[in-house]
Order: structure tokens, then sequence, then C-alpha cells
């Protein structure tokens, strides 16, 4: 991943998890940019009650990877 992590604002993240087509990237996002954010608890309970199955497959990464989780 190549980005600030202080450029990760909410609004990007959003976008860019919409984007996403494969598990791949979900997963590299999860260890190199989203559980590095100050967001990455607000990330976990949305992303974990999304209907998306992708988002809440991710949800549920970020769990396992966040040490607060």
């Amino acid at each position: 991943m190549i980005d600030d992590l202080l450029q990760a604002i909410k609004k990007q993240i959003r976008k860019w998890s919409s984007e996403f087509y494969s598990l791949d990237i979900y997963d590299l996002s999860c260890q190199n940019l989203f559980e590095n954010t100050p967001y990455v608890q607000p990330l976990i309970t949305r992303w974990t009650k999304c209907n998306s199955i992708f988002l809440k497959r991710v949800g549920f990464v970020l769990i396992t990877r966040y040490p607060n989780g």
C-alpha cells in the first residue's frame, strides 16, 4: 500500500473499501492501513454489521488483528 497514514481519513477509507473487488486487496488494506488508523474501532463496529460479505469479513479480520478489538 502506498499512502500516508495521516491522509487516511474516514471518507477515503469508506470510498476505497467500497471499490475493492478481491479479498487479497481487503486483506492487504487491513494489514497495512486500516488497522493503523485511529478509526479502526468504529470500522470494526460498522463492518461487522454490514450486509456486504466482503466488508463483514474485513470487520472480523480487523478484530483478530486489533489488540483492543
